[in-house]
């Protein structure tokens, strides 16, 4: 729905940790109130929780079912789309938050334009090179070489500047500039 691609929006970009923050407050001071939709929605979904506070619940829930840093999964999304749903790469024709090419898209049966299914395609993706990098017995960094990978590909030969420059923002976004 248009209010999840809003809420999403709004968390991505950094309203993730206020929305966070309230909703644990709500929950522990008054039982969930101000997280349920009122009145409850009749768009068929049969949901009770606001759509802030759905997505809320998204990230953290791909980044356990992917065993990946939800902070790296965020980091992601702010380096790829800016935390826009909606954005679209003229060049390439990527799409969504994760920025998914029409081609993996279609591999991982995705829409590129849904939030959580953007999320869905980080962690999984992630998982997989981070499984590639441990069975290659490689030691560098199993999130950089996942990040390398999200955006240049399986082959290390692609891996150019503008992929080198997608990885550091990341990275840096995540564990912080001072560490890079």
């Amino acid at each position: 729905s248009e209010a999840l691609r809003q809420a999403c929006y709004a968390v991505a970009s950094g309203a993730y940790d206020t929305a966070m923050a309230l909703g644990v407050e709500k929950v522990k001071d008054s039982g969930f109130q101000g997280l349920n939709a009122f009145p409850i929605p009749n768009d068929g979904t049969n949901r009770t929780l606001t759509a802030a506070a759905m997505f809320s619940l998204v990230l953290p829930a791909y980044a356990e079912k992917y065993g990946v840093d939800p902070g790296y999964i965020r980091s992601s999304i702010q380096a790829e789309s800016s935390g826009n749903p909606l954005a679209v790469n003229g060049e390439t024709g990527a799409t969504g938050l994760a920025q998914a090419i029409p081609d993996t898209a279609r591999r991982y049966g995705i829409d590129p334009k849904d939030p959580a299914q953007s999320i869905d395609l980080i962690g999984k993706m992630t998982r997989e090179s981070m499984d590639r990098h441990r069975a290659r017995g490689r030691t560098d960094d199993p999130y950089e070489f996942a990040s390398n990978e999200y955006h240049g590909g399986t082959d290390p030969k692609n891996w150019g500047p503008r992929t080198a420059e997608r990885t550091r923002r990341v990275m840096s976004g995540w564990r912080g500039a001072d560490e890079q």
